[in-house]
């Protein structure tokens, strides 16, 4: 039976050595406190512990009967065993040990690193409670799994595998949400996480749901811990409603781009420095610019004038940014000129900042040539081509207004065609024709090119002379004009000589209208018809 202080000694050691194997071990396992005060406190407490020990056998030495057999492995003794040297070998032992004790427990300070810990607790709690939240509330479906076993799904997954709770897909393997379309892709993927790949790419997948139906997906997987354990997470994005977003804006911009390359018209756009970015096929039987060679060319270089994008931009502003049958002159590729009709409107970005011009344009060469021609025929005298009475009228108003301006006056010649009638009766009205058309070619040679020649009906003509300072300038026109008419007219085997009777007039500033000019002229030229041969007759003023 040991003695209770033995049996003390012994609980005692026990206690001291179990302090020194945790601090030795949790110390190295979890790096407690500095290094330096962890070694301080490993090496004082295995002292107190081998202290502890030597004075634990000194003890039972010293309690029984077969005490002597414990002697030779006490260092502390000496030879005769006395108390005294055993006491002073263990006193110091305790003291160096409790002194390196100290200093490592000052070093290591676990308290305060307790304490730290404790006061980070809550924060850690609230951290981990809005990591879980996040994860519940995510929209996107987060599904953990180890060896293809699901062992956690969240909401957003339940509802994206077709699930009414997470007890639905809980311990299911993963392969059986692929779709046979993406099976493999997945079999290699999970391959991948299992042989340590922390992360994997973002791919797209489809899904088979628990109703049968495929789901689009977008998925993102990598290494993770749960419950503790090593685990694998994937986030799965449902990109069914994108990809159908997708599919109907490319098949509506393919409906788009089969309209507009059916349309005769030329869709364009362009940016804000008119260097073009799309075009319809259109474009090049409108300028002869195939699609690839149109693309990046800059829309001034069509125009015939070299302002033209210029003059164009401006009138586009001036109407508030829209415009429509606005009429250019543009050039092709091959040089040639057309014109074009252009429906356009500048295009915005936020603020209200135009960022390109978007239009139409359509070949109007056509029309604007017929209009042209009904124009001159509105103006025109169909049998000479020189103008008619309504260009003579509008065109004296304009050169009565100048004359006004300048206080230079101008002059009228009136004159007609002595005898016409009978020419026409003598030798048809073909002939007849022939001569007024003559008539107006040999007077117009001797006109200046600011003057006017107009046919006023039948065998009557008209010259407006403008800047003529006196009467004797419009003299000398006519006389020049006899001189031109005494040729003999000579067609179709017919030689004949031609007579005209010439009135001349004035007009200024300071008359009222046109017709007083012109009735003086005609009063004129009635004077002249009196005479016999070509000749002219000055109104008085």
């Amino acid at each position: 039976m040991l003695p209770t202080d033995a049996i003390i000694e012994i609980f005692r050691s026990i206690l001291i050595f179990g302090l020194f194997v945790y601090v030795l071990f949790a110390g190295r396992a979890n790096k407690l406190g500095a290094r330096r005060g962890w070694y301080l406190l490993v090496v004082g407490l295995g002292l107190f512990s081998l202290t502890s020990l030597f004075d634990t056998i000194d003890t039972l030495n010293r309690g029984g009967p077969d005490s002597g057999t414990l002697d030779a492995i006490n260092p502390f003794l000496s030879s005769n065993g006395t108390i005294q040297k055993a006491f002073i070998g263990k006193s110091i032992g305790y003291v160096l040990g409790a002194a390196l004790v100290f200093v490592g427990l000052f070093s290591w300070n676990p308290t305060r690193s307790g304490k730290a810990k404790f006061r980070r607790a809550p924060a850690l709690r609230d951290e981990q409670r809005q990591l879980n939240d996040l994860i519940v509330l995510s929209p996107d479906a987060i599904v953990i799994h180890r060896e293809h076993i699901i062992v956690y799904v969240n909401p957003a997954a339940v509802k994206l595998m077709g699930g009414h709770s997470s007890v639905d897909l809980l311990g299911r393997n993963l392969l059986d949400f692929a779709h046979p379309d993406s099976i493999e892709k997945t079999k290699q993927r999970l391959s991948a996480l299992y042989d340590g790949k922390q992360e994997l790419p973002t791919t797209e997948i489809r899904l088979l749901r628990l109703d049968g139906a495929s789901v689009d997906a977008e998925v993102t997987s990598g290494a993770t811990v749960f419950m503790g354990e090593p685990a694998f997470h994937s986030v799965v994005r449902d990109m069914s409603r994108h990809n159908r977003t997708l599919e109907a804006l490319r098949r509506s911009e393919k409906n788009v781009r089969t309209i507009l390359d059916n349309m005769s018209d030329l869709f364009y756009r362009t940016d804000l420095s008119g260097r073009i970015i799309m075009a319809s096929a259109s474009i090049e039987d409108l300028t002869g610019y195939p699609l690839n060679e149109a693309i990046g060319l800059h829309m001034a270089s069509l125009y015939a004038d070299p302002l033209g994008r210029e003059k164009f931009l401006q009138t586009l502003e001036q109407r508030g940014g829209r415009i429509k049958n606005y009429e250019a002159l543009m050039r092709r590729k091959d040089g040639r000129e057309l014109w074009a009709s252009i429906n356009a409107h500048f295009i915005y970005a936020p603020p209200h900042t135009p960022t390109g011009v978007e239009g139409s344009m359509r070949d109007i060469t056509e029309l604007v040539e017929t209009r042209k021609r009904l124009e001159r025929m509105a103006m025109q005298d169909d049998l000479t081509g020189i103008a008619n009475r309504r260009q003579f009228e509008i065109f004296l108003e304009h050169a009565m207004a100048r004359s006004n301006r300048s206080n230079v006056p101008g002059a009228l010649l009136y004159f007609d065609v002595d005898d016409f009638k009978n020419i026409n009766d003598t030798h048809g009205h073909e002939f007849g024709d022939w001569v007024l058309r003559e008539i107006a070619q040999r007077i117009g040679d001797t006109a200046r090119g600011t003057d006017l020649l107009a046919r006023m009906g039948g065998d009557e003509f008209c010259l407006i002379l403008e800047n003529i300072h006196d009467v004797g300038g419009a003299v000398k026109v006519a006389g020049n004009i006899i001189r031109a008419i005494n040729p003999p007219f000579e067609h179709g085997g017919v030689s004949l000589g031609v007579c005209i009777s010439i009135g001349i007039s004035t007009f200024s500033g300071r008359d009222d209208n046109i017709s007083t000019p012109l009735r003086k002229a005609d009063i004129a030229m009635y004077k002249s018809k009196q005479e016999p041969g070509s000749r002219f007759h000055v109104a008085e003023a």
